[in-house]
């Protein structure tokens, strides 16, 4: 599973950023509507296609 960072930017202007790791941007959407809604996005954008997740990338690690 390939995860994703997308920066997702709110009505509450250019401060408010949020960061959300999904495998792509409409779950990342679905991900942040179900924590914040109604907050209103403005924006979504690719931050990053190289995540690390501390949990799982560092048992693959130790594990191997």
């Amino acid at each position: 599973m390939k995860m994703r960072a997308f920066r997702i930017t709110t009505g509450y202007g250019d401060y408010q950023n949020n960061l959300v790791i999904a495998e792509n941007m409409a779950q990342a959407e679905r991900i942040f509507n179900n924590k914040y809604w109604p907050a209103t996005i403005r924006g979504i954008e690719l931050y990053s296609e190289y995540v690390q997740i501390q949990e799982y990338d560092e048992q693959a690690k130790l594990t191997t």
